[in-house]
């Protein structure tokens, strides 16, 4: 027993002393899926956050959030936003400032006219500590910290949460990277919508994705998000959630769906489903990596990669 104590406190001692991951950085994405409850009579659509340029609020420096819909499928007042291009409209949808001093994130909402400040993270979280959110008196306390691996291969931290009341929750937030829910709000708990932080990458916006200028997955598959043009230059956009799976995976697409393939590593067809289906339902099948070929009426496709976990 007194060994384990001694190794558990020398990796908490690693984990306060590593360096700190920035969370708001140049080029740097958030693509997050929103799922709307039967309530707000379902649908859904994805949503890309992006930082963009510098502002003063009362003296104060902060990072301006941009947003582009995309993906829509049913979803509450949806705007017809897929012509020309692969995302609508860009939109101001807050202003960020970060205290890397003191790990803290903080955040304002466009909508109510960046007037009211509040505190979206505190990395400084230590076991036990007590979050509640949204305003609600609905509390969390800080249940595990420990080392997270991006996709590149760097070390940070991953702090989990359960309820006050005993109860279990997938609620989390990862330095670098945002929370379970996305970025400006990373836990929402009590909400007509659901939202799944998808992936998490580096790219330069202004210029085309080429070798010159590669999408850099942090978290997550953003290679997930996908798009294709057929020979009268019509383009294809969808993304599939969530991704790792036990079962079901949901599909993104801004156009009708003819069929959907689905294949292994050796590209061996395994079942094709056929019609404007959204979902692909891979129980059946061992855990592994399958292909899911996508095909829209306009016959342009796409193929993405299907991670099935135990």
């Amino acid at each position: 027993m007194k060994l384990v104590t001694i190794i558990f406190s020398l990796f908490q001692l690693t984990l306060s002393a590593q360096e700190y991951h920035t969370l708001l950085e140049e080029n740097k994405h958030w693509r997050v899926n929103v799922l709307a409850s039967k309530s707000q009579l379902g649908g859904s659509e994805s949503v890309l956050y992006s930082v963009g340029t510098d502002t003063i609020l009362d003296n104060i420096e902060y990072k301006i959030i941009n947003k582009q819909r995309f993906g829509q499928t049913n979803f509450p007042n949806a705007q017809p936003i897929f012509n020309d291009t692969l995302y609508g409209p860009l939109e101001t949808y807050a202003a960020m400032r970060e205290d890397t001093f003191n790990r803290k994130v903080y955040s304002r909402y466009f909508d109510n006219g960046f007037t009211e400040e509040f505190l979206s993270y505190d990395f400084n979280l230590t076991l036990g500590d007590t979050l509640c959110v949204n305003n609600s008196s609905e509390c969390l306390f800080v249940s595990s910290i420990v080392p997270y691996v991006l996709e590149n291969g760097e070390i940070t931290r991953k702090i989990s949460f359960d309820f006050i009341n005993g109860y279990e929750s997938y609620h989390f937030i990862i330095e670098g990277v945002g929370g379970e829910s996305g970025l400006i709000e990373p836990i929402r708990t009590l909400t007509d919508y659901y939202y799944y932080l998808s992936c998490v990458s580096y790219f330069d916006d202004s210029k085309p994705k080429t070798s010159d200028n590669p999408e850099e997955s942090i978290y997550g598959n953003c290679s997930n998000f996908t798009s294709n043009v057929n020979e009268n230059n019509q383009h294809f956009y969808f993304s599939i959630y969530p991704n790792p799976t036990q079962d079901i995976i949901n599909i993104n697409a801004e156009v009708e769906i003819d069929h959907i393939s689905l294949y292994d590593t050796n590209m061996n067809l395994l079942k094709t489903i056929d019609g404007n289906q959204k979902k692909i339902d891979i129980s059946q099948f061992s855990s592994g990596i399958y292909l899911a070929k996508v095909v829209s009426i306009n016959n342009t496709s796409g193929i993405l990669k299907i991670v099935k976990h135990l």
